[in-house]
C-alpha cells in the first residue's frame, strides 16, 4: 500500500480548508470532510489486501476474523465522524458519536460473549 496519495490529499485538503476557514467556515469543513473520505477510502484499499491474505492463512473459522474487522471498521468511522464533529465546534455530537460507536462495537462483539 502506497501511503503517500492518502497524505497527500489529507495535508492539501487540510491546508485549503485552514486557507478557506476565516472566510467560509462552511467550504472549510466540506473540503476536510472530502480529505478524510479520499484518504479513507485509499486506506481500504489495502485493508482488503489484508484481509484476504490473513483468511486465505488463517485456518480457523471466518466468523472469528470478520467480528474484529467489522469492530475495527466502526471504530475507524466514528472516530472520523466525532473530529469532523469537533472540527465543526460541535463536541456534544461528537462525544455522543464516539459513545454511539464504542456501543456498536460491543454489540458486534455479543456473539463472542456468547460462545465463552
Amino acid at each position: 500500500m502506497n501511503i503517500f496519495p492518502a497524505v497527500a490529499v489529507a495535508v492539501f485538503s487540510a491546508l485549503m480548508a485552514l486557507l478557506l476557514k476565516k472566510k467560509t467556515s462552511e467550504i472549510a469543513l466540506l473540503i476536510s470532510l472530502s480529505g478524510a473520505v479520499i484518504a479513507a477510502l485509499s486506506a481500504v484499499e489495502g485493508l482488503s489486501r489484508i484481509v484476504s491474505d490473513i483468511s486465505s492463512t488463517i485456518p480457523a473459522d471466518v466468523k472469528y476474523l470478520i467480528i474484529p474487522m467489522k469492530s475495527l471498521g466502526i471504530t475507524l468511522i466514528s472516530l472520523v465522524a466525532s473530529k469532523l464533529c469537533e472540527d465543526a465546534g460541535e463536541k456534544a455530537i461528537a462525544f455522543t458519536v464516539v459513545l454511539a460507536g464504542k456501543t456498536a462495537v460491543l454489540l458486534t462483539a455479543m456473539p463472542l460473549f456468547y460462545e465463552l
